[in-house]
């Protein structure tokens, strides 16, 4: 409860914040566990049909059902430290595009 409109005004502000990015953030991360090919594709895993669980990884077209943000908060996250830290890199680049824009100076 917030006493102050002002309060309630800022909270708000900084939930749909951390919503954005981590929306972005779980995105970038579903795209490369499910949907990347790249080498650190969690995909590469063995399983039935093209992941640990048949249908659902690289190749497959289920993981498209699910949010980035409900992957990245419900999942293992099955990636490595580099590739981790390159994609928070380029969601945090990202961000700073949606927010500032292109400003002509």
């Amino acid at each position: 409860m917030n006493k102050h409109r002002e309060q309630m005004e800022k909270r708000v502000a900084l939930v749909l914040l951390a919503y954005a990015i981590g929306l972005l953030l779980g995105e970038a991360v579903r795209d490369r566990m499910y949907g990347g090919g790249g080498e650190e594709s969690y995909g590469r895993r063995r399983g039935k049909k093209g992941g640990p669980w048949g249908d659902w990884g690289r190749g497959g077209k289920r993981w498209r059902l699910y949010s980035g943000l409900f992957v990245l908060l419900k999942q293992k996250i099955m990636l490595g430290a580099a590739v981790i830290r390159r994609l928070v890199k380029e969601v945090a680049e990202s961000f700073r595009r949606l927010v500032y824009g292109h400003v002509r100076s």
